[in-house]
């Protein structure tokens, strides 16, 4: 993560300019990139939930974006704890605790959509070879009547 200057929060990014921008009513500037816009939202919501529950100590929030945004240079996520930038190295392994137990649960998600498509396609394997033994079939038999008809004509 990338320390914020004022220490306020982390952010993972790289680039400071990226071209597409959005309208954003809660800051002052009218616009900004829209990864900035997206990060403002989450801190906004990390906020709310830290004020509200004393017992959170920090919020990781990860945005996952659609086709080759992942590879760009825009924040791809949020860090914030109760006091804004998290220093506290019980804090930082307990964020890397939880961290891990997400990955854990992705992890077995793509285990099991991974199974799910090798059941499918097995299911699918197994189709293809039924039918293209009954079109081999029906290919022998169209032979059979071919010759047939050729053998009954005088």
């Amino acid at each position: 993560m990338n320390p914020n200057p004022n220490g306020a929060t982390d952010t993972v990014t790289t680039n400071p300019n990226p071209s597409v921008a959005v309208e954003n009513t809660a800051s002052p500037s009218p616009l900004l990139p829209f990864d900035k816009a997206a990060t403002a939202l989450l801190k906004k919501a990390a906020q709310q939930v830290l004020g509200e529950h004393p017992e959170v100590r920090s919020v990781i929030m990860i945005l996952d974006y659609k086709g080759s945004l992942n590879d760009a240079d825009v924040d791809k996520a949020l860090w914030i704890g109760e006091s804004g930038q998290v220093t506290q190295l019980d804090a930082m392994f307990g964020a890397v605790a939880g961290l891990m137990r997400v990955m854990n649960h992705v992890m077995a998600r793509i285990d099991q959509v991974a199974a799910n498509m090798r059941d499918e396609a097995q299911i699918i394997g197994t189709e293809l070879v039924h039918r293209r033994k009954e079109q081999h079939g029906s290919r022998q038999n169209a032979g059979k009547a071919d010759e047939s008809v050729q053998t009954d004509t005088p």
